[in-house]
C-alpha cells in the first residue's frame, strides 16, 4: 500500500511541475491566436483590410494598405483606447447600402469607388455619421466615443 502511496504521490507532484513550466507557453499560444484580429477580404466586391490589434499589427497593416484603399476608419474611445467589432454601414449619396459589416480591429481599411458616401458607425446604440466624398487619395475617418 506504501509503494502505491508514494508512485502516486511522485506522479502527482511530477504532474503538478510539469504544467507550472508549460502554463506560460500554453497562455503565450492562447493569447498569440486569441489577439490577433487581422482580416482582409471582399464584401460584394469591395476590399477591405480589418485589424490593428497591437503596434505590430498595426503596422504590418498599414505596410499592407499602401496604395490600395482610400479610406481608413480608425475607432477609439476619448481616453485613447482603441475599440474593435464595431458595426459599420457605408450609404453612397442616394442613401443605398453599399457596405454593412462588423469590423473587427480598431483599423479598418476600404477600397471604395469615388463619390459621396455617408459613414456610420455604431458602438453600443452610440450611432456617429461621418460624411465624406471619396476620390483616390486615401482619407482617414476617426471615430471617437
Amino acid at each position: 500500500m506504501k509503494g502505491k502511496f508514494k508512485a502516486f504521490m511522485f506522479l502527482g507532484v511530477l504532474l503538478f511541475l510539469t504544467g507550472i513550466y508549460m502554463l506560460p507557453l500554453l497562455l503565450a499560444s492562447e493569447t498569440d491566436e486569441t489577439c490577433s484580429l487581422f482580416k482582409e477580404g471582399s464584401i460584394d466586391g469591395i476590399q477591405y483590410l480589418s485589424g490593428g490589434i497591437g503596434v505590430d499589427e498595426r503596422a504590418q497593416i498599414e505596410k499592407m494598405a499602401r496604395g490600395k484603399y482610400n479610406v481608413k476608419l480608425v475607432f477609439a474611445v476619448t481616453a485613447g483606447n482603441y475599440l474593435g467589432n464595431i458595426p459599420v454601414e457605408v450609404q453612397d449619396k442616394k442613401g443605398n447600402k453599399v457596405l454593412s459589416v462588423e469590423v473587427e480591429g480598431p483599423w479598418f481599411y476600404v477600397n471604395l469607388p469615388n463619390g459621396a458616401y455617408t459613414i456610420k458607425a455604431n458602438l453600443d446604440g452610440k450611432v456617429k455619421v461621418h460624411r465624406l466624398t471619396v476620390e483616390k487619395k486615401l482619407q482617414t475617418v476617426v471615430f471617437v466615443w
